[in-house]
C-alpha cells in the first residue's frame, strides 16, 4: 500500500498526508511509503490511499486519458482502414 503524495519523502505533502504517513508506518500493513502521481498506474502498489478530493481528481484524469486513448485508437484505425482501401 502506498500513500499518494507530492513526493516520496515522508516529509512531503500537506499535514493530513504527513499524519497519515506516521499512522500507516505504525500498522502491520505492507505500507511502502509515499507514492507520486506517476506511480498510480505503475503497479508498484496494489492499493493507493489518498483523501477524497485527490482521489476524485485522479479518477477523472484517468477516465479522460482512457477516453482520449480509445478515441485516438479509433481515428488511427479508421485512417489505416481507409488507406488500405485506397491501396487495393
Amino acid at each position: 500500500m502506498g500513500l499518494l503524495s507530492i513526493g516520496e519523502e515522508e516529509t512531503k505533502g500537506n499535514e493530513l498526508t504527513k499524519e497519515a504517513f506516521k499512522l500507516l508506518t505504525e500498522t502491520s500493513l505492507n505500507f511502502i511509503g509515499n507514492v507520486e502521481g506517476r506511480d498510480v498506474m505503475s503497479g508498484n502498489a496494489d492499493v493507493i490511499v489518498c483523501d477524497g478530493f485527490v482521489g476524485n481528481v485522479v479518477l477523472k484524469v484517468s477516465e479522460s486519458v482512457a477516453e482520449a486513448s480509445v478515441s485516438s485508437f479509433e481515428r488511427v484505425s479508421a485512417a489505416v482502414w481507409f488507406a488500405s482501401l485506397a491501396i487495393s
